[in-house]
């Protein structure tokens, strides 16, 4: 009986091999399932949290505080990528770009969004997904329309000008004496008599001549007067002439000299940028001065206020806030300049760089960031 017990207790060597066999299998796929799972939750729950920790750079129309609630060109594209990845993330806190980068180089966040840009000295403590946004510099400053005129006359006002004015005041000072003493003598009838009207009267006829290059009636009979008549208007049209070439001459010297195109035309200039922007060491680079805020709205105030000449900040910022505040007394000029590309800032060698791109490059290809930019920048 214990035979039989034993011999029905143990197994023959073949089944015996066959679950050693489906052991080892299971062991195996519980070990990948377990890698797999442990890797999927790296990528989803970050450094240390249940979800992805999530640092803003705020900075409209990408990243855009509305009380509690976060908006922007940026935050609904994050969105978007996150929600296709499968990502479930949170916001831990929002700074400036230089504080995002440290935050992510010291493992305190996952993932920086906004307008973060592609620059060497970054992408030397962190990583970068694939660049979503061609951005570049733009150059702000203040209004000129109640500046202009000032501008125009103190520039007209050279020693040059005044003596020709001088002249030409003299000459119409004679051409008057000259048509009030001919009109009273030859034209009397029609000229007035009193000494006072008579003057006025001389003046304006003169005057028209000289602006219109010819005389209202015959009031100076006779060859002398009318060879004087024809170098009068002569010189009219030459004086009328003169004085447009020199009022175009200063408007386009004024309106070169205020227009900022590029680095040559922000060099002795007094230059406000935000701090820890890459702005900063660009400009310090090329020998502006710089003088640096907290925020673009502190640094618009500096200009506002004429604490500085020229802001210079990133082109789609500068578009939407313009836009924004018509009457701030403020103005674009110029043209886009430095480019640089935005990407999603992550850590280094961060396990998200790659379902983050994959997912990126899809909408891309879909359409979806040309809709952001119709959404935001009404592009």
């Amino acid at each position: 009986m214990r035979r039989r017990s034993r011999a029905r207790a143990s197994c023959p060597p073949e089944r015996s091999g066959g679950l050693r066999r489906r052991g080892a299998l299971g062991v195996a796929l519980l070990v990948s399932l377990s890698l797999s799972c442990s890797g999927i939750a790296a990528a989803q729950e970050g450094a240390g949290g249940s979800r992805l920790r999530v640092m803003l750079d705020e900075d409209p129309p990408f990243v855009v505080r509305n009380g509690d609630q976060w908006t922007g060109w940026a935050i609904d594209l994050w969105t978007e990528v996150a929600r296709q990845a499968g990502l479930d993330w949170q916001v831990v806190g929002d700074g400036e770009p230089n504080e995002v980068v440290d935050a992510l180089a010291n493992g305190r966040a996952d993932v920086g969004v906004g307008d973060m840009s592609v620059t060497k000295e970054r992408a030397g403590r962190i990583d970068f997904s694939h660049p979503f946004f061609r951005g570049g510099l733009r150059v702000l400053v203040r209004e000129r329309h109640g500046e202009s005129i000032l501008a125009v006359l103190n520039a007209l006002a050279t020693r040059a000008h005044l003596e020709l004015g001088l002249a030409a005041l003299g000459l119409l000072g004679l051409m008057s004496a000259l048509i009030f003493f001919l009109a009273r003598r030859h034209d009397s009838a029609n000229f007035p008599s009193g000494h006072v009207e008579g003057a006025v009267e001389a003046v304006y006829i003169a005057a028209g001549a000289l602006l219109k290059g010819q005389l209202e009636r015959k009031l100076l009979p006779g060859v002398f007067a009318r060879i004087l008549s024809i170098v009068w208007m002569f010189f009219g049209a030459a004086a009328v002439a003169y004085v447009t070439a020199a009022v175009a001459t200063v408007l386009t010297v004024h309106q070169l000299s205020t227009d900022y195109q590029g680095i040559d035309d922000l060099r002795g200039k007094r230059i406000v940028a935000v701090a820890g922007t890459p702005e900063v060491s660009w400009l310090g680079q090329r020998g502006a001065s710089v003088v640096e805020q907290p925020t673009l709205d502190d640094a618009i105030k500096m200009l506002q206020d004429g604490g500085a000449d020229a802001l210079v900040h990133d082109a789609p910022v500068l578009s939407w806030w313009t836009s924004r505040h018509p009457n701030a007394g403020v103005e674009l000029v110029g043209t886009v300049f430095s480019r640089h590309d935005y990407a999603f800032a992550l850590q280094d060698k961060s396990a998200l760089r790659v379902p983050i791109n994959v997912n990126l490059l899809a909408l891309e290809e879909s359409g979806f960031l040309g809709q952001l930019n119709q959404r935001w920048l009404g592009e």
